[in-house]
């Protein structure tokens, strides 16, 4: 009986640990992803407006 109640502890360890670890590496791609896309529209806007106050204008 000690056997099993010791494999079923290290079972749920296991899921317990793999579940956390699978929601904290989704969680942070997701953030990570959205970082990317508004970041990167966020750059663009940012350089369309300073594009326009540069000294020189490429046409």
């Amino acid at each position: 009986m000690g056997t099993l109640v010791v494999v079923l502890s290290q079972l749920f360890w296991g899921v317990t640990i793999g579940a956390l670890t699978g929601i904290v590496g989704l969680i942070l791609k997701v953030v990570l992803t959205a970082g990317g896309v508004f970041g990167s529209g966020f750059a663009i806007f940012n350089w369309r407006k300073l594009r326009d106050r540069l000294p020189f204008r490429r046409r």
